[in-house]
C-alpha cells in the first residue's frame, strides 16, 4: 500500500523527484499515513477530494501522524495551531495537544555529543551530570549538571537532526503543493509562505547560538526588573548544538496555593508579558505554565526561549491603537488599524469590510464588561472576518495572538475574575503617549523636512533630464483625453496642498529652531518663546488649511 501511495504521489516525474531529497524518507512517511488511515485521502489528492467518511476522526489521527513523523511535522503542526482564524476548532484543539516528547537518547550518545563539542572528557568538564534527562523532546533533551560549583542545565541536540529536517522540509513543501491543488480555498492560509518562514525559524532553532542570543537579549531588557529572572548563559560551555545555562528552581504557577502569592504571581506575570508586547517588542512565544516558575525570592523565572517573536515599533503602536480603540468603542478605528496590520491579497471593498468588523465588535465587545470579553475568540473572529475580505494576517502576528491568548489563559487560570484589558491599559496608554511625545514629533518633523529638502534638491536635475530627453526626441508622453478636466483640477489641488504643506513644515521647523536657539531666558515669557510659539501657530494655521483641502 505504501509503495502504491508513493507511486501515486510522486507520479514518476523528474521534476517531482528532484523536489524530494530522500525517497526513503518519503516511503517512511507514506507508511505512517497508511497506518493511520490516510491512504485514501493521499491517493485521491491527485485527482479529487476524498469522501466525507474518510475524514472521520481526522483531528486525532492527524495529531498522531504528526507526532510519529517527528520534529519537522510536530513543529509545523504547532505553528498551524496558531491559525485559529481559518482552521476548524476541533483541528486547532487537536494540534494544540501535540506532544513533543520522544524516547530519550542513551547517555552514551549524550556523552559523545558533549565531548565532541567541548573537546574533553565529560568528567573533566562537569563536576557531575545526571544521566537521566530532565526532559526529552524531538530536537533536544536536557540534563541537570554541576559546572564549577554552579547548578546548570545542559541542552543537547539530537545528532544527525539537521539533515533529516532539511529532507523533511522538501517533502513538506511537496505535500503542501499537492494539497493546495485539491483544496484551492486553503490558498488563503498562504501555506507555502508559512512553510518558508517556518523553515527559516526551524533551521534557526537548530542553532542553539540563536537561543543563547535571545536569552541575553531578554536578560538585557529586564536587567533592572526585580520581578523576573532569565537564565544566564554559560557561553564558554555552549555551542551551536549544546546550550549550557543557569538552572532556575521554583514552583509552577498553577501549583501555588496561597492566595496572596497567587495574586502577586499573576501581577508579575501580566506585567512581564505586557512589557514584552508593548514596550520591548521582543516577546516569549509560549509563556504556558511549564515555562514560568515562582522562585523563592518572589521573582518569576522564565525558561525555554526557543520560540520568540519580534514586533517593530510601528507594529507595537498599531496593536496599542487597536486595543485602545476597542476600549473606547471606536469601531471604525479598529477596522482601519486592522487593515493596516494585515496583508490585502486583493482589492478591498472597505465599506463592506468595515461593516463586518463593526458587527464582530458589536457581538464581542460593545455593551459588555471588558473583563468578560474573551479576547482569544474575539481575535479569532476578527482575523476570520478580515480573511473573508482578502486580508491575510501575517504569520508573526498570528504567533503574537497565540502568545496573547496563552497569556490570557494562564492569567484567568490564576485569577478567574482578572480584567485583562484594565491590566493592560497603563502599558497601552504609555505606548500611545510615547508615540506623540514632543521629542518624537520633533524628530519626525525634522525627518520629513529633510525628505522635502532632498526632493527639492533633486527636482532641478530631474527636470533637466526630462528636457534633455525632449531635445533629443527620446521623450514620450501618452495622454488620454477622457477625464482631462478632472486631471487638471486634481493637479491644481495637489499643487495647492503641496505648497501649504511645505509652508506648514517650514514654519514648524522654524518654531523649533527659534525655541532652541538661545539658552538665555528673559523674564517669564522670553522673546524667543513668544516668537517660537507665534511661528508654531502659523504652522498650525497652514496645517489646518491643508487638512481642509484634503476633505
Amino acid at each position: 500500500m505504501a509503495e502504491s501511495l508513493i507511486r501515486t504521489l510522486v507520479d514518476g516525474s523528474a521534476s517531482v523527484r528532484s523536489g524530494i531529497r530522500d525517497i526513503g524518507r518519503a516511503r517512511q512517511i507514506a507508511s505512517i499515513f497508511v497506518r493511520h488511515g490516510f491512504s485514501e485521502v493521499l491517493e485521491k489528492t491527485r485527482i479529487r477530494r476524498s469522501k466525507a467518511e474518510t475524514l472521520k476522526g481526522l483531528p486525532a489521527r492527524l495529531t498522531a501522524v504528526l507526532e510519529e513523523l517527528g520534529p519537522t511535522f510536530i513543529k509545523f503542526g504547532q505553528i498551524l495551531s496558531t491559525r485559529q482564524d481559518v482552521l476548524p476548532a476541533d483541528v486547532v484543539r487537536a494540534l494544540e495537544r501535540l506532544q513533543d516528547k520522544v524516547d530519550p537518547l542513551p547517555f552514551d550518545v549524550v556523552r559523545e555529543v558533549i565531548e565532541s563539542e567541548l573537546g574533553g572528557d565529560i568528567e573533566d568538564i562537569f563536576t557531575s551530570i545526571d544521566q537521566s534527562p530532565l526532559a526529552s523532546a524531538s530536537i533536544a533533551q536536557v540534563h541537570r549538571a554541576c559546572l564549577s560549583g554552579e547548578d546548570v542545565v545542559v541542552k543537547v541536540q539530537r545528532p544527525g537532526l539537521k539533515e533529516k529536517i532539511v529532507s523533511d522540509l522538501s517533502l513538506l513543501r511537496f505535500l503542501i503543493q499537492r494539497i493546495l491543488n485539491v483544496y484551492p480555498e486553503l490558498h488563503v492560509l498562504d501555506l507555502p509562505g508559512s512553510v518558508d518562514s517556518f523553515s527559516t525559524s526551524l533551521l534557526g532553532e537548530l542553532d542553539f547560538r540563536q537561543e543563547a542570543e535571545a536569552l541575553i537579549q531578554f536578560a538585557h531588557n529586564f536587567e533592572a526588573d526585580t520581578k523576573v529572572k532569565i537564565p544566564r548563559v554559560i557561553a564558554e560551555a555552549s555551542t551551536g548544538v549544546l546550550l549550557v545555562m543557569e538552572e532556575l528552581k521554583g514552583t509552577k504557577l498553577t501549583e501555588l496555593t496561597e492566595s496572596s502569592m497567587i495574586q502577586q504571581a499573576a501581577d508579575h506575570y501580566l506585567d512581564i508579558a505586557f512589557r514584552m508586547f508593548f514596550e520591548h517588542g521582543h516577546f516569549h512565544g509560549d509563556l504556558h505554565p511549564g515555562n514560568v516558575f515562582w522562585m523563592d525570592d518572589g521573582r518569576l523565572g522564565l525558561i525555554d526561549f526557543g520560540t520568540t517573536g519580534h514586533l517593530s515599533k510601528k507594529m507595537r503602536e498599531d496593536m496599542a491603537g487597536v486595543t485602545m480603540a476597542i476600549v473606547n468603542e471606536d469601531l471604525p478605528a479598529v477596522a482601519r488599524t486592522w487593515l493596516r496590520l494585515g496583508q490585502p491579497t486583493r482589492p478591498v471593498d472597505y465599506e463592506k469590510y468595515e461593516r463586518d468588523v463593526i458587527d464582530i465588535l458589536n457581538s464581542h465587545v460593545v455593551g459588555q464588561s471588558l473583563k468578560n470579553v474573551q479576547f482569544g475568540l474575539f481575535l479569532n473572529d476578527l482575523s476570520l472576518g478580515a480573511i473573508r475580505h482578502g486580508i491575510r494576517v501575517p504569520s508573526h502576528l498570528a504567533i503574537l495572538f497565540k502568545a496573547m491568548v496563552t497569556t490570557e489563559g494562564l492569567a484567568r487560570q490564576l485569577l478567574p475574575d482578572v480584567d485583562i484589558v484594565e491590566a493592560a491599559k497603563p502599558y497601552i496608554e504609555k505606548s500611545i503617549k510615547d508615540k506623540y511625545h514632543p521629542d518624537v514629533l520633533k524628530k519626525e518633523l525634522f525627518r520629513q523636512a529633510v525628505q522635502w529638502s532632498e526632493a527639492s534638491e533633486n527636482l532641478p536635475w530631474r527636470l533637466n533630464q526630462i528636457l534633455t530627453r525632449v531635445e533629443k526626441g527620446d521623450f514620450q508622453m501618452r495622454v488620454e483625453t477622457d477625464g482631462m478636466n478632472k486631471l487638471a483640477d486634481s493637479l491644481a489641488k495637489g499643487l495647492n496642498r503641496l505648497a501649504l504643506s511645505i509652508i506648514a513644515v517650514g514654519f514648524g521647523i522654524g518654531g523649533v529652531f527659534v525655541r532652541n536657539s538661545s539658552g538665555e531666558k528673559y523674564g517669564v515669557f522670553p522673546v524667543e518663546s513668544v516668537l517660537s510659539w507665534g511661528i508654531s501657530g502659523l504652522a498650525l494655521f497652514f496645517l489646518f488649511s491643508y487638512m481642509r483641502k484634503e476633505k
